[in-house]
């Protein structure tokens, strides 16, 4: 069932208690996991920093502007300078697909600070 699998529900649960959150949500994809979040950033601010190199999909869906949102693509070592007061996301992709080119993800986080 695409809606309402007790499976993907108690999977949901499983990953809420591990994560110590009050709900989870599992995706059939990471292409609609990231179409969820750009979704759900709603007014918190439509200015997206995106370190690449990028799967081509989350590429291209950030660079068309589809779901509102204002991307700066970025190498990882110019994250912190690229964010904004209305930056809302930093998106990486570690390992990177296809090149599993990995990004370090404690650097980046300094830079967002």
């Amino acid at each position: 069932a695409r809606l309402h699998n007790p499976t993907v529900a108690r999977f949901e649960r499983a990953l809420a208690t591990l994560e110590g959150a009050q709900q989870a949500v599992a995706f059939g994809s990471g292409m609609a996991a990231l179409t969820g979040v750009l979704l759900a950033l709603g007014d918190q601010g439509r200015h997206v920093v995106a370190v690449r190199p990028l799967y081509g999909g989350t590429d291209h869906l950030l660079a068309t502007g589809l779901l509102g949102t204002e991307v700066s693509f970025v190498d990882a070592d110019a994250v912190g300078a690229a964010i904004r007061p209305d930056t809302a996301l930093v998106m990486i992709e570690t390992p990177a697909n296809p090149t599993v080119e990995l990004v370090d993800i404690e650097a980046i986080v300094r830079q967002a600070g």
